[in-house]
């Protein structure tokens, strides 16, 4: 019966991302056409607050669902409803959707893949209820969230590995929940194959060719990934001191913080315009990732592109913190791999995998993500880079509420 969820979730979820992604990247577009928007980002900023103070905390959403799936599983007699459950909406994911457009069309420096995924578990939870409305008794909801999860992120990278790996740990990395292999693995292929077959925009990058395997090369990787990890754990740790000391200087008043912050990314950005000549720190920059394999980007650019994701983040702005990942860990990857002896094409991505399998503490789907959507063809130097950027971020994460 899970293995049909897990299609049925698949099939339905694979369109929503695909008009998800065209909106976005629709919002992005005319971002980037009208860039003069940037200085509206404080009312972006004041209006997004304002709705999840109607609405609730709906930009925790991926941590209450993270949260349920633990919960049910740690339920010994399969209660509906136990200890520790939140009570999840459909309608969560369409809110932060909303905000996400907002978040793109001013050129707050956020990501997609967060509110993407929201929307794959909003999908599930509408699934469940109809399933529970027709079969009236247990819950299949565990079920559901953990392919709604694979659906939307296979769809979202298409990576429909990566998306069957994502299902089956974001919510406890330390466990691979074998028991829903099949249902995940049947959701994010059936929802890659869809959102694929109707078109759905996703970041591509040039040919390179990966680190050669050696003993010496070995190192260099190991002591890079070391590196990246570090970082990592730094950048993580400063989005919640950012907001902490945000609300500290203005006494907790939260409209007040997210309207100066605003502000600030609003002047940042100015200056940047100045300096450089255009906004390319705004907005997604996926082409910052392009820029760095070719050895168009330096250390500089990592600080600024990350200073924009820092802001923009704390200021509240809704879409996704793996993107962000990807783009500035591949701007750290190309500043530094080339100190160390490494080529800087395969720097730049094995940098963006590194980040990214710190920042989500789930090396496994990087690793996975790297073959597929980055087509790093040498497995051992990838592996090596996602596994020991894992273990030097530490348990810091951008999920809330994961088992590590």
């Amino acid at each position: 019966m899970d293995a049909i969820r897990g299609m049925v979730t698949g099939l339905f979820v694979g369109p929503v991302i695909a008009l998800f992604s065209y909106l976005i990247s629709s919002a992005s577009s005319y971002g980037s056409a009208h860039r003069y928007l940037v200085f509206l980002l404080p009312i972006g900023a004041v209006f997004t607050y304002c709705t999840y103070q109607i609405f609730g905390g709906y930009q925790k959403f991926t941590s209450y669902a993270i949260s349920d799936i633990n919960a049910i599983e740690e339920s010994s007699d399969g209660e509906r409803m136990p200890q520790g459950y939140v009570r999840l909406s459909p309608w969560m994911g369409v809110v932060n959707l909303f905000n996400s457009i907002i978040s793109h069309s001013l050129g707050a420096s956020v990501g997609k893949e967060g509110v993407g995924v929201q929307l794959g578990i909003s999908s599930a939870v509408f699934l469940d209820s109809i399933e529970g409305r027709l079969r009236k008794k247990g819950s299949s909801l565990e079920c559901y969230l953990m392919t709604g999860a694979a659906a939307a992120f296979g769809a979202l990278f298409q990576s429909p590995v990566a998306g069957t790996l994502f299902g089956m740990q974001f919510a406890s990395p330390k466990f691979t929940r074998l028991d829903k292999l099949l249902p995940c693995l049947l959701a994010s292929f059936s929802a890659t194959l869809v959102a694929d077959a109707i078109g759905i925009h996703v970041v591509t990058v040039p040919v390179y060719l990966p680190v050669i395997p050696s003993y010496a090369n070995y190192l260099r990787v190991i002591v890079f990934a070391i590196i990246v990890g570090l970082v990592t754990r730094l950048c993580c740790s400063l989005v919640e001191i950012v907001r902490e000391k945000a609300a500290t200087i203005f006494k907790g008043n939260q409209m007040i913080t997210v309207l100066a912050l605003a502000i600030l990314l609003v002047i940042i950005s100015f200056l940047t315009y100045v300096v450089e000549g255009d906004f390319k720190y705004n907005g997604l920059s996926t082409e910052l990732i392009t820029f760095s394999i070719f050895g168009q980007t330096d250390i500089v650019d990592f600080i600024l592109k990350f200073s924009f994701i820092l802001i923009s983040l704390a200021a509240g702005f809704q879409g996704g913190e793996v993107l962000p990942l990807l783009v500035s860990g591949s701007l750290l990857g190309g500043a530094i791999g080339p100190l160390l002896g490494l080529e800087q094409a395969s720097s730049a991505i094995l940098g963006a995998i590194g980040m990214l399998s710190g920042g989500t503490n789930l090396s496994l789907v990087c690793f996975a993500l790297g073959m597929e959507m980055f087509h790093y063809t040498e497995p051992t130097t990838l592996f090596i880079v996602a596994a020991a950027s894992f273990v030097m971020s530490g348990k810091i994460g951008i999920y809330g509420g994961q088992k590590l």
